[in-house]
């Protein structure tokens, strides 16, 4: 019984990489991520406004770059 379930987790688990895989290859969805990511991570930021918030400032200007790195790419592409 627990062979049958440990089996069928390992293959779950398999199966949700492969997806994974095939979706992270998308640039669109990095763009939309990083985007948001950076956006959520400077409005953290502004809100605690102390040592910490400068960082996740920091953080999310950095992700805003990377973002705008990605979104050229895909328009050279």
């Amino acid at each position: 019984m627990k062979a049958a379930t440990i089996t069928r987790a390992l293959a779950a688990g398999a199966s949700l990489l492969a997806v994974v895989g095939a979706v992270a290859l998308s640039a669109l969805l990095w763009f939309i991520v990083l985007g948001a990511a950076g956006i959520g991570l400077v409005v953290a930021g502004v809100y605690v406004l102390a040592g910490l918030g400068w960082a996740l400032i920091a953080a999310g200007v950095f992700l805003l770059l990377v973002t705008a790195l990605v979104g050229r790419g895909m328009n050279h592409a």
